[in-house]
C-alpha cells in the first residue's frame, strides 16, 4: 500500500521479469521462476505502511525482486491506483 495523502490505497502491479531461463533447456521446475512467488513478495513489500508514495513502493519493489530472483536481469513494474493514476519503472541488475 502506498500513502499517497496520507491515506493508504489500493493499486494494481503489473510485474515482468527477464530472466536467464534454464527450464527451457532442462525442464526443471527449479529453473522456474514461479510467479506465486512473485505475487507474494509483491504483497509483502506492498504491505509496509512505510511508503508515503508510489515511487519509491515502486522503486523498492523492484530492488527487491531482482534480489529475490538472481536469474532476473530485468524488472519492468506498472503500478496504478483506482484513481488510474501510476507510475512505471524498470530496474536492471548491474553486471
Amino acid at each position: 500500500m502506498a500513502n499517497h495523502g496520507g491515506a493508504a490505497s489500493a493499486f494494481v502491479a503489473e510485474v515482468s521479469l527477464l530472466v536467464d531461463e534454464l527450464a527451457h533447456e532442462t525442464d526443471r521446475l527449479a529453473d522456474t521462476v514461479d510467479f506465486r512467488e512473485i505475487r507474494a513478495v509483491v504483497a509483502a513489500v506492498a504491505l509496509n505502511d512505510g511508503y508515503l508514495t508510489m515511487e519509491r513502493l515502486a522503486r523498492q519493489l523492484c530492488q527487491t525482486l531482482l534480489m529475490r530472483f538472481p536469474t532476473a536481469r530485468r524488472v519492468d513494474l506498472v503500478l496504478t491506483n483506482a484513481e488510474g493514476s501510476g507510475v512505471e519503472m524498470f530496474l536492471e541488475r548491474s553486471r
